[in-house]
Order: C-alpha cells, then structure tokens, then sequence
C-alpha cells in the first residue's frame, strides 16, 4: 500500500532505525516498489520477508543525483523529505502531474520543506534539494488540505523536532489511521519492534 512508503521513508531518516510492516510485499510492477528501490539506492536496508518488509535505517542517506518521479508522483513528498537528510544534493524531476493534486504539490512540497528550514528550490517542474541542518525551531505546517502532505511532514517531525501539522484531519482522506500508527511505529522504528 502507498502508506507503507512514509514509514520506509520514516526508517530511512532515523539513523539505525529499524521495523517489519507485515503483510506487505513489494511487486516490482507497483509504483510504491520504485519509490522503494530510490530509497534503497539512497542507502534504506530491505528485506523481504514471508512476513512482510523489514526496513533498516542507515547511519547516512546518500543523495544520488536526479530521482525521476514521474512514473511515482504520489513518492514525490516522501522521496522529498528523505533528500533533506542526504548527503548530497537531490533533484527531483517528472512532477508536472503535481501541480494539479489536492495542493499544487510542487508549490506546497518546497514551500513547507522551507518553512521547516530545508533549503529546496523550485525549477520548471522539478525540486532541487540540498542538505542543511534543520532548526528545532517549532513550526507550524501548513497541510493545504492534501493528505500526502501531512504524512511527508509528519515523518519530517520525526527527525526534526518541534513540527505542528495544521488540520491533521486531513489525512483520513487515504490513512485515518495514519497518526495513531505513526504513534505506535515512531518507537518502534527506534526500537526494532514490527510494526
């Protein structure tokens, strides 16, 4: 399923994290299994398992150049938030389709990113990407009523603290679940527990 990407994206950006999602498989004809191997490119451990997918968090992302998005523009925000913490600069390409979601995606994804205090630049259609250290200066996010944006900045608060999402409610749109699991994963990524 498409939620299973932010807690890969989650996992990724904790150093050391580590977690099972059961029941998920990765079929390489799914959008969400490209969006997986960017991030396994990037350095995210994954195995799968007959139980599901574990995911290991490395100690650092590697940024790996140009990511095209443009056959997994929903990956967009998650690939988005685990390039603030690669060590490279990242662009991301192929997201034309995005300005025309819930939000203007593109608009929305760099603009919130540099609320946070990420340093993303907008090209044409693309998003440029370049590591800094993020403030734990406490923000508010604005959502803009998209639920893919809520989720690829709550999973930021994870690594950068002091992130409020502005109308969490947004997300039960695709997840209602989605802030008690992030709840219950956030210690368990940490930790090693399945999820």
């Amino acid at each position: 399923s498409s939620s299973a990407l932010f807690w890969a994206a989650a996992a990724a950006i904790i150093p050391g994290a580590h977690l099972t999602i059961p029941r998920l498989g990765l079929d390489d004809g799914q959008p969400d299994a490209a969006a997986f191997k960017v991030l396994q490119e990037m350095g995210l451990g994954i195995e799968n398992l007959e139980e599901g997918v574990r995911l290991r968090g490395p100690a650092q992302l590697h940024a790996i150049g140009t990511i095209d998005c443009d056959g997994m523009p929903d990956a967009a925000p998650a690939l988005a938030v685990a390039a603030c913490f690669a060590d490279g600069q990242t662009r991301l390409t192929g997201l034309g389709t995005l300005r025309h979601k819930e939000s203007d995606r593109v608009m929305t994804i760099a603009g919130e990113l540099g609320r946070a205090g990420a340093d993303v630049a907008i090209e044409g259609d693309d998003l440029v990407i370049r590591p800094v250290p993020l403030p734990d200066l406490p923000v508010t996010i604005q959502t803009w009523d998209d639920h893919r944006i809520a989720m690829a900045l709550a999973v930021l608060g994870l690594r950068r603290g002091g992130i409020s999402v502005s109308d969490p409610g947004c997300v039960a749109k695709s997840y209602p679940m989605f802030w008690e699991d992030l709840t219950r994963l956030y210690g368990e990524a940490r930790s090693g527990d399945t999820a």
